[in-house]
């Protein structure tokens, strides 16, 4: 374990849990102090350890930005995974017409939904459990994340991010249209950017290839001196 290295704590996606996040840290083994805590399925911020880095993916990449822009401090470093990270805020259309199925039929919504973002590498247990979640839950989480605070970027100086960032995505991506455009985007507010993206991999990159995502998590701490 790096000396006096902060603890990573990991933010799990929509209808996820921290279970979610146990074949990376089988892998991380010792090398770093983990957190994984259970969110609540309402948008709401976490409280932080005091100084550490944060993991997030998808809707907790959106809760890392969010605390990146309004708690700033004590965060050494912060790594996003294929999140929702709007350009702009969410249109009132576009929002209603993307949550009514889950408003009128959840359970089937749910299961279409989750089958669009695992791919034939994504554990089998994965939608399972993401199903488990019940459905209030579930849909009070797609609401928020269809609030105008999960815009990435407010286009302020004030909303830069100024510690290190990867920002890992798949390729395609079913949250952004990941590429040199997106990239040079992401540059804009994180001026400290490794910016990656994984050919073929699914929403659920991290459970796909753990020891993959592991050792490039160790490499990026390593090269931003953490």
């Amino acid at each position: 374990m790096p000396q006096a290295a902060p603890p990573i704590v990991f933010l799990h996606g929509w209808c996820g849990s921290p279970v979610f996040w146990q074949p990376v840290v089988d892998f991380l083994g010792s090398r770093y102090r983990v957190l994984a805590p259970q969110l609540a399925h309402d948008g709401s911020l976490p409280e932080l350890p005091g100084r550490c880095i944060l993991a997030g993916h998808s809707m907790g990449a959106t809760l890392a930005r969010r605390l990146l822009r309004h708690r700033p401090q004590g965060i050494a470093a912060a790594i996003l995974i294929d999140g929702h990270l709007p350009k702009f805020p969410p249109e009132a259309s576009r929002r209603e017409s993307f949550l009514a199925p889950f408003r009128t039929g959840y359970e089937v919504a749910a299961s279409r939904y989750i089958d669009t973002l695992a791919g034939p590498a994504t554990p089998g247990w994965v939608k399972g459990k993401m199903l488990e979640t019940e459905a209030g839950a579930g849909l009070r989480a797609l609401e928020s994340l269809n609030d105008a605070d999960t815009c990435a970027w407010l286009g302020t100086e004030e909303d830069c991010v100024n510690v290190p960032v990867w920002a890992l995505w798949a390729e395609p991506s079913p949250m952004a249209r990941a590429g040199g455009e997106h990239r040079e985007w992401m540059g804009r507010w994180c001026p400290n950017l490794r910016y990656e993206c994984w050919p073929g991999a699914s929403h659920f990159l991290h459970l796909d290839e753990p020891g993959r995502f592991t050792a490039g998590l160790c490499e990026f701490l390593e090269e931003a001196g953490i």
